[in-house]
């Protein structure tokens, strides 16, 4: 009998996003708006864990619109929920 390892889990790894149309739209476009600006070292997945990293780097490097992008952000997150 072979021994088989379970599959690799890494460290991190982040839990799929319920579908929600609006807050995908949201999240494209605060990933493609602010790439430069926000995400010049990253690249946010869709996930709860991606989610966390949009808004809080909208927050942290970006401007007003992006402040209350990130606001809306939260807002769908909160209601999809």
């Amino acid at each position: 009998m072979l021994h088989q390892e379970p599959e690799a889990v890494h460290i991190g790894q982040a839990r799929p996003v319920a579908a929600s149309p609006s807050l995908r739209e949201l999240f494209d476009r605060a990933v493609q708006e602010y790439r430069t600006s926000c995400f010049w070292n990253c690249r946010p997945s869709y996930s709860d864990a991606g989610l966390d990293v949009v808004v809080s780097r909208l927050r942290k490097h970006g401007d007003l619109k992006a402040w209350n992008l990130a606001d809306q952000i939260d807002g769908e997150r909160r209601h999809a929920a």
